[in-house]
């Protein structure tokens, strides 16, 4: 590991000629999902994953921020080997028709004032998480339902040449499908479901339960698991992953149609296990680290927010830059107050940690 910590000197006289900055910013250790390599899973989640394949049920996983959630669902997806994740990040706005597509109505709304910019309405469309998913399902051939509100055969009076899409690979565009000719399993993160309207939840495992979505701009049924529309046809159902920071209550039809797991705070062996494969040495300053990090979250601060799995991961790396190649290193008063920022991300909490750890911090600290 890189030894070097003190990139910014915070000179008071900048020289004539600044150094020249040579070094890759990256994140040490929280690095994007996908290049994750590793994700250490204990049985229970291991189990409660099983569940939801066996059930064909959306895994609903809750726990403290930092805790692994969303990372979970990258895992499964690598072992599988089923591509990219379709991650859609829920707000206070999210609405239904928001998990499955958004469509583009002021777009089509400036192209439809005049006559010769009138383009195929479903150009208009992006399929996001559970819609792409489904399409996925069904493969390019799925043939898709056009209910009595569809939009194309006015629009065709107006522009005879306009493309009338009878399969889901007539409604998107060629790259969607990623060249395959069949049914695919795709992977979705709905990612912190609590933040959504309160029927939000409710409205969308009722439209998962029966697999189909309807897109009313357009007036067309997207059913992969349909057998009238599509005969012969064998879907593969999306493994769908829904998680949760447990910031309200979830309506009880929503929990009833999922498996569920809580991730637990780490234990002091998991935090070794994860650290230890991210290259940082079974040292003195590891257990220097852990006696602190469960010092300040056993009960004893009275913390605000306690620092979460990745917190306290990335601050075991940073320190372990810090002490160069020394490995009996123990953990100094110095750097520890220079990296504290890591755990504790509220005044209060920085406060309280201080005075908790007054005997390792600089007197000038305190």
């Amino acid at each position: 590991m890189a030894s070097r910590f003190h990139i910014y000197k915070g000179l008071a006289d900048p020289p004539d000629h600044a150094e020249e900055l040579d070094f890759e910013m990256r994140r040490p250790v929280l690095r994007s999902h996908k290049e994750e390599d590793r994700y250490i899973v204990d049985d229970a989640l291991r189990n409660a994953v099983n569940v939801a394949l066996n059930l064909g049920q959306p895994l609903l996983v809750s726990g403290a921020p930092g805790s692994g959630k969303t990372q979970l669902a990258y895992a499964v997806a690598r072992e599988f080997g089923l591509g990219e994740v379709i991650k859609v990040s829920v707000t206070s706005q999210t609405e239904l028709s928001d998990l499955y597509y958004r469509f583009d109505h002021m777009g089509q709304f400036r192209d439809l004032q005049n006559a010769e910019t009138i383009r195929n309405p479903h150009d208009y469309l992006r399929l996001t998480g559970l819609g792409h998913a489904l399409l996925a399902a069904g493969g390019p051939g799925q043939r898709i339902e056009h209910m009595p509100s569809s939009v194309y055969p006015s629009l065709k009076a107006i522009k005879p040449d306009l493309v009338v899409p009878q399969t889901a690979g007539e409604l998107t565009h060629a790259a969607f499908f990623e060249g395959r000719d069949g049914p695919a399993r795709r992977v979705v993160l709905l990612d912190e479901i609590d933040k959504a309207p309160r029927d939000t939840p409710n409205d969308m495992l009722g439209w998962l339960e029966e697999s189909y979505f309807e897109i009313p701009e357009l007036g067309l049924r997207i059913a992969p698991f349909d057998h009238d529309l599509n005969p012969g046809l064998a879907p593969r159902r999306p493994i769908v992953f829904i998680t949760s920071n447990g910031e309200k209550r979830l309506p009880d039809a929503f929990l009833r149609r999922c498996a569920y797991h809580h991730i637990e705070p780490p234990s002091r062996d998991r935090i070794t296990e994860i650290v230890l494969q991210r290259g940082v040495s079974k040292s003195v300053l590891l257990s220097d680290a852990l006696d602190i990090y469960f010092g300040l979250t056993g009960g004893e601060v009275a913390l605000t927010r306690k620092p979460g799995l990745a917190e306290v991961i990335a601050w075991i790396v940073l320190l372990s830059t810090r002490k160069g190649e020394r490995e009996d290193a123990r953990i100094s008063p110095e750097a520890l107050d220079a990296t504290l920022g890591c755990l504790l991300k509220l005044k209060e909490d920085g406060d309280e940690g201080r005075r908790f750890l007054a005997d390792r911090l600089p007197k000038t600290q305190v």
